[in-house]
Parts: C-alpha cells; sequence; structure tokens
C-alpha cells in the first residue's frame, strides 16, 4: 500500500493539504509524512546514476520497513 501511494499516488500533493481537507486523519497524515521523508532522504543521498542494487543495500531499510509499516497500519484501522 505505501509503494502504491509513494510510487503512482499523488501522496505528496495529499500531504501538501490541509488535513482537514485531505480525508486524511492527523495520525494518518503524521504517518503517512514521516514515510514518506525518510524514503526521500534515503533517495537524496544516493545518486540518480547509482543501481537499484546499491540504494537497497543502505542500512536505512528496516528504519524505512518500520516506518511504512506503522503507516499501513494506521491507514487499515481508518478503514
Amino acid at each position: 500500500m505505501i509503494a502504491d501511494l509513494y510510487d503512482t499516488g499523488d501522496v505528496r500533493g495529499l500531504l501538501t493539504q490541509p488535513v482537514k481537507t485531505s480525508g486524511l486523519t492527523s495520525k494518518e497524515h503524521h504517518a503517512l509524512a514521516n514515510a514518506v521523508a525518510i524514503i526521500d532522504k534515503l533517495l537524496e543521498d544516493h545518486p540518480s546514476d547509482e543501481t537499484d542494487e546499491a540504494i537497497l543495500k543502505d542500512s536505512r531499510w528496516p528504519q524505512i520497513r518500520i516506518a511504512a509499516g506503522r503507516a499501513a497500519k494506521i491507514l487499515r484501522e481508518g478503514e
């Protein structure tokens, strides 16, 4: 779910909207924003010409999985 939101959805557009109009609760908004920020930081730290394999070897993936898992759980709770 997080990969879909990050890769194909407009999660940044959703996060720029005020919480009241985004359709997200503040808890959902915070969890998504945290997950996106961690992923963005990882990608910013890797050159665009670097291989996917190098990015996948980054030691921050456990942190990303935890943040994405929390966001997914919170989003599922709101369904």
